[in-house]
């Protein structure tokens, strides 16, 4: 349980005016999560702040997981999770009801007094909400997180009842209509939203950006058969189907090889490198991580269910192609001239697409090198800031126009 707000402030760099087009504005950078830590929403805020700085004389990053004690007795834990794992176990869906984002939203209050006009808040995760122009960004509705079973399973919404379910979605539509402008992932999330009421005109749809720096062209034998999956969810990225592809694929190129990255399953096949999860913080896992996606040939992450994957991304920007499954509007964010969508979670299909991949290293190559060229036009920290810095901008233009 957390006693106060985190805060933390990044000003904008000196030296580069021509970029600081708002300096009155103060951005209020906020996550369930502290937003300066890798480990919250992949990263996603820390590069935000740290980019958009360059377009806002000061940002405040605010960690909204004002949760105390007492909160105890309102369901902020799930018996049953806490049970299972013999340790206690949030209620994933806590945050989403009505009463938890009035009783957050009074704490937030409490502990950022100075709110003025001169304010724009960026919002990642359902949560309270601050009385200030918002862009809030939404991965998905609740609604469709619970559509999936993996998914649902995976970030704790598996356990929960229908009550608790309903109450959530109501909480989120209850949200989601106090904020200024909606940014998400995809259209298919999109979609999601205005299902739940949300009209599309307050709805901005941009993938978030590449978590890794450019290496530059990576130079490397595409006749290699090195099959690359990162992942650490198991199970929801699709690892199981992936593996049972892979023997397929062994029993017509022996030489294939696949190394996994992310997760230790129970797998000994010949031709498989399980690497385990790997932090990049740690400056040796780290090479590791880039040795890997210098050496392979393709990059494999069949996953069930994911607004976006940036890892692929990562593995774009290492010039690397991408097999995954079709679903949640990732054929529009990968084209088809970057990356194969197969259309089943089949093991046959699969392995039918990596032997016609990899047997083709003039095709790896060039769907290679557009995947690249892709990612670094549009995909980068720099470019996504630009993105969001005009959905700020219009968030304020809104909220002065409507005489808030």
């Amino acid at each position: 349980m957390t006693g106060e707000l985190s805060k933390a402030r990044i000003r904008a760099p000196k030296g580069n005016p021509t970029r600081c087009k708002s300096e009155h504005l103060r951005l209020i950078l906020s996550a369930w999560g502290h937003p300066e830590l890798e480990s919250t929403y992949c990263g996603a805020p820390k590069r935000l702040a740290s980019e958009l700085s360059n377009y806002l004389s000061d940002v405040v990053c605010l960690d909204l997981r004002q949760t105390k004690p007492l909160d105890i007795g309102s369901g902020i834990l799930s018996v049953r999770r806490s049970l299972e794992s013999r340790r206690p176990r949030a209620n994933a869906l806590w945050r989403y009801w009505p009463e938890t984002i009035e009783r957050l939203t009074k704490r937030y209050k409490q502990v950022l007094p100075d709110i003025s006009s001169r304010n724009v808040h960026l919002q990642f995760g359902v949560a309270g909400i601050l009385p200030l122009p918002t862009v809030a960004h939404v991965e998905m509705s609740v609604a469709q997180a619970v559509s999936n079973s993996i998914y649902a399973r995976t970030y704790g919404f598996s356990d929960a009842s229908d009550l608790s379910i309903e109450r959530a979605i109501q909480g989120e539509q209850y949200f989601l209509g106090q904020c200024t402008l909606i940014w998400t992932n995809s259209r298919w999330t999109a979609q999601g939203l205005i299902a739940q009421g949300v009209s599309e005109d307050r709805i901005r749809v941009y993938p978030p950006a590449c978590g890794v720096r450019d290496p530059g062209v990576v130079d490397r034998e595409w006749s290699q058969r090195r099959i690359l999956f990162i992942g650490v969810d198991w199970e929801r990225k699709g690892g199981p189907l992936l593996v049972e592809a892979f023997r397929r694929v062994r029993r017509q190129l022996a030489d294939a090889r696949l190394t996994i990255i992310g997760c230790s399953p129970q797998v000994s096949d010949e031709g498989v490198e399980i690497l385990g999860y790997l932090s990049k913080a740690n400056p040796n896992e780290a090479r590791l991580i880039e040795q890997a996606l210098s050496n392979a040939s393709v990059f494999c992450m069949p996953t069930h269910f994911d607004t976006t994957g940036i890892v692929f991304l990562e593995s774009a920007m290492y010039g690397l192609p991408s097999i995954m499954l079709a679903g949640q509007g990732r054929e529009e964010i990968f084209p088809s001239d970057t990356a194969i969508h197969v259309s089943e979670p089949c093991p046959d299909q699969l392995a039918d697409v990596l032997i016609e991949m990899l047997n083709d290293p003039d095709r790896l190559a060039s769907m290679g090198e557009r995947a690249r060229a892709n990612v670094l036009e549009k995909h980068t920290w720099e470019e996504t800031a630009k993105v969001v810095f005009s959905y700020l901008i219009e968030a304020v233009s809104a909220k002065t126009a409507n005489g808030a």
